[in-house]
């Protein structure tokens, strides 16, 4: 998983002409939520009962040796026979090298903690959702279609903002309205949250959360690349993909850490569970003053990468010479 996380952009990068990299850069990211959105749609159907476990996993086994096969014995070759654009034919900077040049980009370090604070606080959304929601009166089955919302509309918006992307190269410019509309729809859903019986509401919140959270991603991957050409894509992502998981487990322990009991006069929404806590039951948590860190964090880091990252784009700067000469 870790390999092919951090595979889009260099894909992209060797594969594909400058015009298409940022589409086929947004497809190979979006795989991986789209098969989470698929697994989580039909293995209840499927495995309705637990007798019928066994055959949900015959039938998920199908597509991973399908995949495996595919792509052990049907991919011969790292490179094509010709390089799609020069930037391809150009050799990247050795591992330690790189990553030694990597560090000091100051663009790329906002990069990191910023594309790393969103992976982040998504993560943590995802994770908590339904012990968020259920403390205001919303079933599982509606954090459940939450998750399937935001992912659903990302994978929409994310595709057509990466063809814009790649017809106007305004990489830097469109990442900062996702970004910043993404955060908007983030505080949206701190405070939509505090409220019951608004279900349209949170609904249409978290499905435009996910929206421009999932457009802003690959424009991320793609910037990544571009800030710090010509050290290898894989490289760049890879490290931003390792400060997205830390900061995903940072923020999920610190949310439970600091979630408290939920107040009395509010167990009456709640059906977080049918039992008495002092029956065995688990007593509700009230998410509220993490979710108020989650809203300090994202005006944080939008603040942050509206102000503070300035990408040159040192990859398409060599193509255009290149183009020039020849």
């Amino acid at each position: 998983m870790p390999f092919a996380m951090a595979s889009p952009a260099k894909v992209a990068s060797l594969w594909f002409p400058e015009q298409q990299r940022m589409i086929a850069t947004t497809v190979a990211s979006m795989s991986n939520p789209f098969g989470i959105l698929i697994g989580s749609a039909l293995s209840p159907i499927i495995a309705s009962s637990a007798s019928k476990m066994p055959t949900m996993l015959i039938i998920w086994f199908i597509p991973c040796a399908v995949s495996t096969v595919i792509s052990t014995f049907g991919v011969w070759s790292s490179k094509p026979p010709t390089p799609p654009s020069s930037s391809a034919a150009e050799e990247s900077e050795p591992y330690f090298a790189g990553l030694k040049q990597i560090i000091r980009i100051k663009s790329f370090r906002v990069l990191l903690v910023v594309l790393g604070a969103g992976l982040g606080l998504f993560t943590m959304q995802i994770t908590l959702m339904e012990q968020i929601l259920c403390t205001r009166g919303y079933s599982d089955n509606f954090a459940g279609l939450c998750g399937a919302l935001m992912i659903i509309v990302g994978l929409v918006t994310s595709t057509a903002i990466s063809i814009y992307v790649d017809k106007t190269r305004n990489f830097e410019i469109t990442a900062k309205i996702c970004f910043a509309f993404a955060g908007v729809f983030g505080c949206g859903f701190v405070a939509a949250s505090q409220f019951p019986n608004i279900p349209i509401i949170i609904g249409v919140i978290v499905s435009l959360f996910g929206g421009f959270g999932f457009a802003f991603y690959p424009i991320c991957l793609e910037l990544g690349v571009e800030c710090t050409f010509p050290v290898a894509e894989a490289t760049s992502t890879g490290l931003m993909m390792i400060s997205g998981q830390l900061q995903s487990i940072i923020y999920i322990v610190l949310a439970q850490l600091v979630a408290v009991p939920l107040p009395f006069d509010q167990m009456k929404y709640q059906v977080c569970t049918l039992s008495n806590s002092a029956d065995g039951g688990i007593a509700p948590q009230d998410f509220q003053y993490s979710l108020f860190g989650f809203a300090g964090i994202i005006v944080g880091t939008t603040i942050l990468f509206l102000f503070a990252f300035h990408c040159e784009y040192k990859r398409l700067k060599m193509e255009r010479e290149k183009q020039a000469i020849q």
